[in-house]
């Protein structure tokens, strides 16, 4: 695990920054000395002093003083992270919602809201088996007077096998139509009056904030307020998929 000293909130962020995500997992879930998952299992409900209860780790652990930010960062890490939710200017006036998911290893579902001054945000996942079917769901709300953008993950290698779908309407968002197929506007719109205002694929750094590793390409669609349900599914080749931007 990482050599924590009396500020694992700075260690975990840089250890996802670095792409060491399997590191910082590890340090959230595992229950040997030291992690937040030891504290849990030793009966711990906040955070304590310092890792085993008491100075010395061979003693028995017992409670200190609850530091919440002392030995803290996992409830920060676990919504911007897992959750994905990051403002991206004061007051969540912007929201960005980008969950770090793996395509193999890692958690395969999560659950995080966050109540902020202008509402509660939230981002709910899980991630689809190896074979057939969805490979990912996703619900997420953005409350009232706040916009957002949601960055999914394709977890294929190839953006043309991907399609982003709305649960509720049914309606294929991603990839749109040729624009010279009839009913394309008609697409712009059903698009417009969900709340998205643009969908485009564009590199994502990295996949292994969340235990994963390496690179590709994510789902970008900037929002309105509102609540969405979307499932990213895996989608036969076509010719005509024009991949790019749809700005609408």
């Amino acid at each position: 695990c990482l050599p924590i000293p009396a500020s694992p909130s700075i260690d975990i962020h840089s250890a996802c920054a670095v792409s060491c995500g399997q590191v910082a997992l590890a340090l959230a879930t595992q229950t040997t000395f030291p992690s937040w998952g030891y504290w849990a299992s030793k009966g711990a409900t906040t955070c304590w002093e310092n890792w085993s209860g008491i100075a010395d780790p061979s003693h028995p652990p017992e409670p200190t003083h609850n530091h919440i930010f002392l030995c803290g960062g996992l409830g920060e890490w676990m919504h911007r992270s897992l959750g994905g939710i990051t403002p991206t200017s004061d007051g969540y006036a912007t929201v960005e919602i980008a969950p770090a998911i793996s395509p193999h290893d890692g958690p395969s579902a999560a659950n995080l809201s966050l109540l902020t001054i202008r509402g509660r945000i939230e981002c709910k996942w899980k991630r689809g088996g190896t074979g057939s079917g969805p490979l990912l769901h996703i619900a997420a709300r953005v409350p009232t007077s706040v916009a957002g953008t949601v960055l999914l993950p394709l977890l294929l290698a190839d953006a043309a096998r991907v399609a982003l779908r709305d649960v509720e309407s049914d309606l294929r968002l991603w990839p749109p139509p040729p624009a010279d197929l009839e009913g394309a506007s008609r697409h712009q719109a059903a698009l417009q009056r969900s709340g998205v205002r643009s969908i485009s694929i564009e590199p994502s750094a990295s996949l292994a904030h969340a235990g994963g590793e390496g690179e590709g390409e994510r789902i970008r669609v900037e929002v309105l307020a509102g609540g969405y349900s979307w499932v990213v599914e895996e989608l036969a080749p076509r010719s005509d998929h024009v991949l790019g931007s749809a700005a609408l």
